[in-house]
């Protein structure tokens, strides 16, 4: 069977309610993210970035962050950019331990920091992941008639 982007989102989304730091979790993009007023954090959030097919391989991409509320004086911004950092470091070990050969995900990966770049208060980090899927080239596959 083939991984889809729905078992991906599934599965980042089971990551983040086993994880015992991770309060809330969102897929959707920053506009929706924004205007949403219930968010718990610290917040796993992910939404999907331009993707590539190859002949027997889709390479999905996924933007993954994880804020927490920064106090307005800044006194803790350390700290959560440190807490953040750990966390989507567990969430990318999480994702390369995949089950039953789900997807491969890319080596080397690059954390961004984020600080005053959203409506919240919020500080944190994100990353660009590539899981590469197994597709095979088979046109006795496709559903049509």
């Amino acid at each position: 069977m083939n991984t889809s982007l729905n078992q991906v989102v599934k599965k980042l989304e089971g990551i983040a309610q086993n994880h015992l730091q991770i309060k809330g979790f969102k897929f959707c993009d920053v506009a929706d993210l924004e205007a949403e007023s219930s968010l718990l954090y610290p917040l796993l959030w992910c939404d999907v970035r331009p993707s590539s097919f190859a002949t027997k391989v889709v390479t999905l991409s996924i933007q993954i962050s994880v804020l927490d509320i920064v106090l307005k004086d800044l006194s803790n911004e350390r700290d959560v950019l440190s807490d953040c950092l750990q966390i989507i470091s567990d969430v990318v070990n999480e994702l390369r331990n995949p089950s039953e050969n789900e997807f491969i995900i890319s080596d080397s990966i690059t954390a961004t920091p984020i600080k005053d770049s959203y409506q919240d208060e919020v500080a944190g980090w994100n990353c660009l992941i590539s899981l590469d899927i197994a597709n095979p080239y088979n046109r006795c596959a496709v559903p049509i008639t």
